[in-house]
């Protein structure tokens, strides 16, 4: 169909992460990621037939974008969510830096921006290590925030949490032993895809992310063990 300039950049931007990141970001998985919704909304856990079935339905050669029409095939349908928020503010940024303000917060829940007409500003973000405590501490510039983790939207169902983070290799919900990711970055939707991705991708896989001089990473595993990247500037809570 014929979309807007919003959702056709948005989609593209998506592609073109994939392309550089790799597919722990499906946004074609829109079929599991509603299996799971309606099931644990329920009370229930989705059918495993039912995820096998529904992970054919996901993959990049799904979706084909020319101009501003997106065409979805093979039942194939779109879940924006591990990016969506962090495009939102992508979106905002050029109306925040027209007001007349020296310094300007907006947050979408799991994404932030932090936006100064003074580059030099200085933020303080407090990094949490579960629903009710805290990591430590950021220091930084103006910039984008994301974090994806499991203690916030989760269903329990016989004794044991299941969170909203779909792993595509299994088509369970992440358990890599990480409990959060935030990502420090310029720009809004690639730190939200990478937060996800990230997670997804579990402990094991840190080592190649902290490192990069794109962004920069604080990830906390079950344990509360916390890793992250020297570029960033961090106090831990005591």
């Amino acid at each position: 169909m014929e979309c807007s300039d919003e959702l056709t950049g948005f989609v593209k931007d998506i592609l073109s992460l994939n392309d550089e990141y790799g597919f722990g970001v499906d946004i074609s998985a829109g079929n599991l990621s509603m299996l799971w919704k309606q099931s644990t909304e329920n009370g229930t856990l989705p059918d495993e037939k039912k995820i096998s079935e529904y992970m054919q339905y996901a993959g990049q050669k799904n979706i084909s974008v020319s101009d501003n029409r997106i065409s979805l095939n093979n039942g194939t349908s779109i879940d924006p969510g591990a990016a969506a928020k962090g495009y939102v503010l992508d979106c905002i940024f050029p109306y925040v830096s027209s007001l007349d303000t020296d310094h300007t917060i907006v947050s979408t829940g799991s994404s932030t921006l932090l936006w100064s007409r003074d580059s030099s500003h200085i933020f303080s973000v407090a990094v949490k290590s579960g629903a009710d405590s805290t990591a430590g501490t950021v220091t930084t510039g103006p910039c984008f925030v994301s974090t994806s983790g499991d203690y916030e939207r989760f269903t329990e169902i016989n004794g044991k949490k299941y969170h909203h983070i779909i792993d595509m290799k299994t088509g369970f919900p992440a358990d890599n032993g990480l409990s959060s990711v935030t990502v420090f970055c310029d720009s809004g939707i690639m730190s939200d895809f990478l937060s996800t991705l990230i997670f997804t991708e579990g402990k094991d896989n840190l080592d190649k992310y902290l490192d990069s001089g794109r962004f920069g990473v604080i990830a906390i595993d079950k344990q509360g063990n916390i890793f992250r990247s020297a570029s960033l500037i961090f106090s831990e809570s005591e």
